[in-house]
């Protein structure tokens, strides 16, 4: 995470609720008072990651901090209803940084005032990831449980699934035990209201894996035709996703200054290269374009 300390965005914390292991913050701009809500993960201790590891963990991270924002819908679930554990001060604001981190596209360093103020973004170079969750957000209890146990079900393909990941999905579903052993059904795919959506986060938290054979020869495969997508709209929609990553990529190698560096560049290309994105120039384009940066 760069730049990004408790410190530097406490003043912006307006309310912050924790939800089991998933911590809610909402930040509001000291300027226009714009509130912007943040997702993520309270970890009991910062994880050891290796150098090799971490950009791809960075990135997952991001990508699950999508997910959680779509399923913690206020309108779904009761906070009084997740179990609470307990956390320490030194957690609970590590977190904290991690959920400006994921929405810190939405704000810009004043060095005038040393402080984040917000900034509405150039829907004209926004991510098609993120108009497409603008778009057609995920609102009913049915497509949320879909998209738990798809994601538990893929991440269990991969091998990578953390356990504070696995328990914050295992919230939204009724039986822990039916989707570790169980595929979901294809009706349960059939009834689900924002199909794209829901098929966009699996692809997105996928491609966080650059060994992705067999999960296209099972898992997603299987998702899309069970979401009955034209192959058309599946291309797009993994091309939306891909993106995503790609955009993540520069945005946790971004040390906050005017420009990218060579490593961001060169991480995000090695990244496009990975997942098989060839339009990586555009979205590195759009980005510095989305955040007012030098070419």
């Amino acid at each position: 995470m760069k730049d990004v300390t408790y410190e530097s965005i406490a003043k912006l914390i307006k309310q912050q609720t924790q939800l089991g292991n998933t911590l809610h913050v909402v930040f509001s701009c000291p300027v226009t008072g714009i509130c912007i809500s943040g997702y993520a993960a309270i970890l009991p201790e910062q994880p050891d990651i290796q150098a090799l590891d971490h950009t791809m963990s960075d990135i997952r991270s991001l990508v699950m901090s999508a997910v959680r924002e779509t399923l913690c819908n206020p309108r779904l679930i009761i906070p009084s209803a997740i179990p609470q554990q307990q956390y320490s001060l030194d957690a609970l604001h590590l977190a904290a940084a991690t959920a400006f981190h994921s929405v810190q596209q939405h704000f810009v360093w004043d060095k005038n005032a040393s402080r984040w103020v917000s900034r509405q973004a150039s829907v004209e170079f926004e991510t098609n990831f993120i108009r497409q969750l603008s778009s057609a957000p995920i609102t009913a209890q049915h497509d949320c449980t879909v998209l738990a146990q798809l994601l538990i079900e893929i991440a269990n393909a991969d091998g990578k699934i953390a356990p504070e990941e696995k328990c914050f999905l295992e919230t939204f579903l009724k039986s822990k035990e039916t989707v570790v052993i169980a595929n979901i059904s294809l009706e349960a795919l059939a009834n689900t209201k924002q199909r794209e959506t829901v098929l966009m986060l699996c692809w997105a938290l996928a491609l966080c894996d650059q060994n992705l054979d067999h999960l296209e020869g099972s898992c997603l495969q299987r998702i899309a035709q069970g979401l009955d997508l034209s192959d058309a709209r599946i291309a797009e929609i993994k091309t939306y996703a891909k993106q995503y990553v790609v955009d993540q990529a520069l945005q946790s190698q971004w040390e906050g200054g005017q420009s990218l560096s060579v490593t961001a560049l060169e991480t995000a290309r090695r990244v496009a290269k990975a997942i098989g994105l060839q339009e990586q120039e555009q979205v590195i384009d759009h980005f510095r374009k989305r955040n007012h940066l030098d070419t």
